[in-house]
């Protein structure tokens, strides 16, 4: 009998992906108290199948033209790894070395579990050693009061 586990996960983590879109028009502390309010049905999914669920999900969403960033990548498997401890969102800009002002700064976000980065796609593991982390935050203790 095939399990319903995967598609369930997949229906979570697209659903969740598609409400962190609101992450570009309103602040993330917003987003992120909507998307932690957001009831879940049970579910039963390692880390891992979180992990990989999420990167398809997000590819799928950039093919729709829509955003499958790494913030809502972020965003996405923070919420439904939200029952672990040692859970932290980490926000680092690459610094400005044209030292133009008028151009936007150039971050990424990304979720760990224990250390372990677990929101984003093996190929970019390599390449977050030239970020600068300005912020981590341990995603239980975000609080909008």
């Amino acid at each position: 009998m095939l399990s319903m586990q995967p598609v369930l996960l997949s229906v979570l983590a697209l659903y969740i992906a598609l409400k962190a879109q609101k992450v570009r028009k309103k602040p993330l502390l917003i987003v992120h108290a909507a998307l932690e309010a957001t009831r879940l049905p049970r579910y039963k999914a390692s880390p891992e199948d979180i992990h990989k669920t999420v990167i398809i999900v997000c590819k799928a969403l950039n093919r729709l033209g829509l955003s499958g960033s790494c913030l809502i990548r972020a965003l996405t498997t923070g919420r439904l790894l939200s029952g672990h401890a040692g859970l932290t969102l980490n926000i680092g800009f690459y610094e400005n070395h044209s030292h133009d002002n008028n151009l936007p700064p150039e971050g990424h976000a990304w979720v760990c579990l224990n250390g372990k980065n677990m929101s984003d796609p093996a190929a970019l593991l390599g390449e977050l050693d030239s970020l600068q982390i300005s912020q981590s935050v341990n995603l239980s203790e975000i609080s909008l009061q």
